[in-house]
């Protein structure tokens, strides 16, 4: 063998070494590197993890914004715990007979536009369905719309009409979270409540 051709055997061998040397050497830095990596993602995982759980009970599960019992009578004490859900107790009332038009509105909120105002009733007026603002129920008369409570009232579905549309307006009172009730009837769906202020 000449001696290029073993500074050329000698030169291979070296690379050789110098190959397995390197990869010995990058096995344990990529190891760390991979653990760091499933490290780092482990870590990610358990914040995505804990950002999905918060997230849920953020818009999970509420508190019923409302209650109805039925009772013996016929009527229906509603008491509102939230004044939020509008939909969902329409649907409720109507399963029990009351075709509703429920509207929640903020403190000194009104509907705009002509809002029929001497057809509105409070609860504790006494008044009947049908009977103008001044009036109330005759004797023995159960009330269309009672109070029950500073959250609370009572509806009888008997005291309206078939077709009848019960429209209750809700005012949120900040001083004392209770709110203020009017109602009124109506024989054909009134407009969508545009909220202005005043």
């Amino acid at each position: 063998m000449s001696f290029e051709e073993r500074l050329l055997v000698e030169l291979k061998a070296d690379m050789i070494r110098r190959a397995e040397d390197e990869a010995r050497a990058v096995r344990p830095r990529m190891a760390r590197r991979r653990a760091g990596r499933l490290a780092l993602a482990g870590v990610g995982l358990l914040g995505a993890t804990a950002a999905v759980t918060v997230a849920a009970g953020l818009v999970g599960p509420q508190t019923p914004a409302y209650a109805l019992t039925p009772n013996p009578d016929g009527t229906i004490l509603v008491r509102i715990k939230e004044l939020r859900d509008a939909a969902g107790l329409e649907a409720d009332l109507r399963a029990h007979g009351v075709i509703t038009d429920i509207t929640y509105l903020p403190y000194n909120g009104r509907c705009a536009g002509p809002d029929g105002s001497s057809e509105w009733h409070s609860p504790g007026d006494g008044a009947a369905a049908g009977d103008d603002a001044a009036a109330g129920g005759g004797a023995g008369e159960t009330p269309a719309v009672a109070a029950k409570g500073p959250d609370s009232f009572v509806i009888s579905p008997a005291a309206f009409r078939p077709g009848d549309i019960v429209v209750l307006r809700f005012w949120e009172n900040p001083d004392d979270g209770a709110y203020q009730l009017r109602w009124r009837t109506a024989d054909k769906p009134v407009p969508p409540c545009e909220i202005v202020s005043g």
